[in-house]
């Protein structure tokens, strides 16, 4: 099993100029890999839950709301699940700590998705994991994680369903 684990972390330091202390914090993400890895995500409940049906050879639409609820807040991190008998696997994420949100680092899981099938588009609204040429593989449970500086971390689940020919 692959996991991706959010790391958040507090450093003290000194400062030259006047020696008063600075408390820098900061948000990490890393992989892990191994069958005893089993992280917090795996038991956090689903604040939206979709259903969603694409065409077999189409394009699938998976929605996630990633607008913070806190003003003036900012979206740091989304990873994308897909539940497998052995858990939920990372497929996806966007790493927009440092960037503005159209020019965040991205990741796939190119033996699950393959390097051009999956992009995450933020200007919709909500933002969509979009999936092209969808096969029956691609049917199942997935989990989008959102991570924010303030607003509370936010789970969505989508269920999709892959339509065949007759």
């Amino acid at each position: 099993m692959f996991a991706v684990v959010l790391v958040v972390f507090v450093l003290f330091c000194k400062t030259r100029k006047n020696g008063e202390w600075l408390r820098i914090m900061g948000l990490g993400i890393c992989a892990v890999g191994g069958s005893e890895v089993e992280g917090k995500y795996e038991n956090e409940p689903a604040s939206s839950i979709y259903e969603v049906e694409a065409v077999l050879g189409g394009i699938a639409k998976l929605p996630c709301d990633i607008d913070p609820s806190v003003a003036g807040d900012k979206m740091h991190i989304v990873v994308w699940f897909k539940e497998k008998d052995n858990g939920r696997t990372p497929i996806y994420t966007i790493d927009a700590r440092e960037k503005p949100l159209e020019q965040g680092k991205r990741w796939v899981a190119e033996n699950y998705l393959g390097i051009e099938r999956a992009f995450f588009r933020v200007q919709d609204h909500p933002a969509k994991l979009t999936l092209d040429n969808v096969n029956d593989s691609d049917a199942g449970v997935y989990y989008c994680r959102v991570d924010f500086r303030q607003t509370p971390t936010r789970n969505v689940k989508v269920i999709l369903n892959i339509i065949g020919t007759w």
